[in-house]
C-alpha cells in the first residue's frame, strides 16, 4: 500500500511539474499553395469570341508577346458569312480607291507633259523673238545714221529734201519694226509665265490629289484592320514566365475581359499563399511562425520549410478553390518563406510556383496550467456581478 500510495504521489507530484512548467503552443492547418510574391498576371481576352486556338499547354514557359491564344468572332447570317461579306466590300473599295489614284496620276502626268511641250516651245519662240529684236537694233542703228548723214549733207545744200524724206521714212519703217518686234517679245514672256504657272498649279493638285488618295487608302487599310481585329484577334503574353491555370478549352465562346489564364512571372520571389477559414482568421496575426510541407517534397524526406506571416487580407477571397465548400469563408495569407529550394543528397530542387502544400501556422505559447485554468477563470468572471 506504501509503495502504491508513493507511485500515486510520485504521479501527482509529475502531473503538478508538467503544469507548473510545461508549455504548449497552438496552431492552424491550413492549404495553400506558392506563387509569386507579386502577383500572377492575368491573361484576358480583349473582345468577345470563340477560342479557335490554344498555343501553349498547362505550365510551359512563354516569352512577353509570345502566342498564347486565338479568338474569332465570325458572325454568320441568313447569307452566309457576314464578315466574308464585308470583307470583300472592303477590297472592292481598295480596288477602286487604287484605281482612281491611277487615273488620276495618269491624268496629271499627261497634262505635265502637254505643258512641258508648250513651255519649250514658248521658251523657242521667246528666243527667236529676242535674236529678231537683236538683228533689229542694228538696223535701226544704220537707218538712224544713213538718216544723220543725209540730214547734214541736206543741210550744206548738197542733196534735196525729197532724197532725206526718203531715209526718214526708211528710219521710221525700221522703228515700226522694232516696236512690234517688241510687243511680240513682251506676248511670248507672258505666255510663257502663264504656262509656268498652270505647270505650277498642276504640281500643287497633283500633291493634294496624291495625298488625298493616301488618306483614302490609309483609312480602308485601318477600316480594314479594324475588321480583321474584330473578326479574329490574339492574346500575348503579357510578360515572361510560366502560364496557368487555364479556365476554357478550344470551341468555348467568351466575353470581353474574360481571363483565360495567368502568367507567373520568371524569376519573381515565392510566397506562400495560405487559405485561412473565418473562423481561424482571428488568430491570424503578422509576424507568426509559420512551418510548411510541400506536396511535391515529401517532409518526412526533405523536411519542414519555415516561414512567417506577413499579411492577411481583411475581405474573403471571391474565386474559391476547387473542393471548396459553397459559401465558404476563406481568407487569404501571405507567408515569406525562409527558402526557395530544398536540398536532398547533395542536390537543390528549387520551389515552382502553383505547387500546392499544407501549413501550420502556430499562435500563442503559454503553459499548460494556464490552458487548463484560463477557461475556469474566464468562466468564473463571466458569472460575476
Amino acid at each position: 500500500m506504501k509503495i502504491a500510495a508513493g507511485f500515486g504521489a510520485a504521479v501527482v507530484v509529475g502531473v503538478a511539474m508538467l503544469l507548473a512548467f510545461g508549455e504548449y503552443t497552438s496552431k492552424v492547418r491550413v492549404t495553400g499553395l506558392l506563387a509569386p510574391a507579386g502577383g500572377a498576371i492575368k491573361v484576358v481576352a480583349g473582345q468577345f469570341g470563340r477560342i479557335s486556338a490554344r498555343h501553349v499547354r498547362e505550365g510551359d514557359a512563354v516569352k512577353a508577346g509570345q502566342l498564347l491564344f486565338e479568338l474569332s468572332a465570325e458572325r454568320v447570317g441568313a447569307g452566309g458569312s457576314i464578315d466574308d461579306r464585308v470583307e470583300t466590300q472592303l477590297t472592292e473599295r481598295r480596288t477602286q480607291a487604287a484605281l482612281r489614284r491611277a487615273a488620276t496620276r495618269d491624268q496629271l502626268a499627261q497634262q505635265t507633259a502637254a505643258l512641258g511641250r508648250q513651255r519649250l516651245l514658248a521658251e523657242a519662240e521667246l528666243a527667236n523673238h529676242q535674236g529678231a529684236i537683236a538683228i533689229q537694233d542694228t538696223l535701226v542703228r544704220s537707218a538712224r545714221t544713213t538718216y544723220a548723214r543725209y540730214a547734214k549733207l541736206a543741210r550744206q545744200g548738197f542733196v534735196a529734201q525729197a532724197l532725206l524724206a526718203q531715209y526718214a521714212n526708211a528710219r521710221d519703217v525700221e522703228l515700226a519694226k522694232r516696236t512690234a518686234l517688241a510687243i511680240n517679245l513682251q506676248n511670248a514672256r507672258r505666255a510663257l509665265e502663264q504656262i509656268k504657272g498652270e505647270l505650277a498649279a498642276l504640281a500643287g493638285q497633283s500633291r493634294v490629289s496624291e495625298a488625298d488618295a493616301r488618306a483614302s487608302l490609309a483609312a480602308l487599310a485601318q477600316e480594314t484592320a479594324e475588321h480583321d481585329g474584330r473578326r479574329a484577334t490574339t492574346v500575348l503574353a503579357p510578360a515572361a514566365g510560366h502560364v496557368t491555370t487555364f479556365a476554357y478549352s478550344v470551341g468555348q465562346t467568351v466575353p470581353a475581359g474574360t481571363v483565360l489564364a495567368t502568367v507567373l512571372p520568371a524569376g519573381a520571389a515565392l510566397e506562400a499563399q495560405l487559405l485561412v477559414p473565418s473562423h481561424a482568421k482571428a488568430a491570424i496575426k503578422r509576424g507568426q511562425r509559420v512551418e510548411l510541407r510541400i506536396d511535391a517534397f515529401p517532409y518526412q524526406k526533405y523536411g519542414l520549410v519555415p516561414g512567417t506571416v506577413e499579411q492577411i487580407e481583411l475581405s474573403p477571397i471571391t474565386d474559391l478553390p476547387p473542393g471548396a465548400a459553397p459559401g465558404a469563408m476563406l481568407y487569404r495569407a501571405s507567408v515569406t518563406l525562409s527558402a526557395n529550394a530544398l536540398t536532398m543528397y547533395g542536390q537543390r530542387t528549387a520551389f515552382e510556383p502553383g505547387m500546392t502544400l499544407q501549413a501550420d501556422i502556430f499562435n500563442d505559447r503559454r503553459r499548460l496550467i494556464e490552458w487548463v485554468f484560463d477557461p475556469l477563470v474566464s468562466a468564473a468572471k463571466g458569472r460575476a456581478p
